[in-house]
């Protein structure tokens, strides 16, 4: 029974990337300042466009979303904010304090030996962190009760063997795990 719940996961992602190119638009009264922002939480197929999103804080920006990457388009220019293989999953918060929100999100990488780990990119600020510790612990990004929390857990274990359970702090030009 244990083998049909990732199938399950896989199939219901499958169906909800299936209708193609997709838009998320959050407007000036649906954006409250120092909440969490669930973007989406599912691996796009390769062969799909991917999602996008703007956000009334970077009016000319449009985000986009595909398996591999995250992007922000401004003036007919691309940048990449955070790339895997694949992206998990992504949130926009305040960490900062700026009153602007970071892109929060996990990301699988590697190729045999693959990890997980969290990646902030600081649009307005044009910064990215990182949460990372290489083949020591893999960080996944969760929303519970409305918080942005991160599940640190020994690389290679996943769910059942959760180390700790945190929050995301940027203090000093670097990102960090807090209990």
């Amino acid at each position: 029974m244990k083998m049909r719940k990732p199938y399950i996961i896989l199939l219901c992602s499958i169906l909800l990337c299936s209708c193609g190119n997709s838009s998320n638009n959050i407007v000036d009264n649906d954006w409250e300042k120092n909440k969490v922002y669930k973007w989406d939480n599912f691996s796009l197929p390769d062969d799909k466009e991917g999602i996008t999103l703007e956000l009334a804080d970077f009016p000319d920006v449009t985000f986009n979303w595909t398996s591999l990457a995250i992007t922000a388009e401004e003036k007919g220019s691309e940048k990449v904010l955070a790339d895997g293989m694949p992206v998990i999953n992504a949130y926009f918060t305040d960490l900062t304090g700026d009153g602007f929100p970071e892109l929060c999100s996990t990301v699988a990488f590697g190729s045999g030996i693959i990890d997980e780990h969290v990646v902030v990119y600081d649009y307005k600020n044009d910064m990215q962190y990182m949460l990372w510790d290489r083949m020591k612990y893999d960080y996944n990004l969760i929303m519970e009760n409305g918080e942005l929390l991160v599940e640190k857990r020994s690389y290679g274990v996943y769910e059942e063997n959760i180390c700790e359970t945190g929050r995301l702090v940027i203090a000093g030009n670097e990102l960090r795990f807090e209990k």
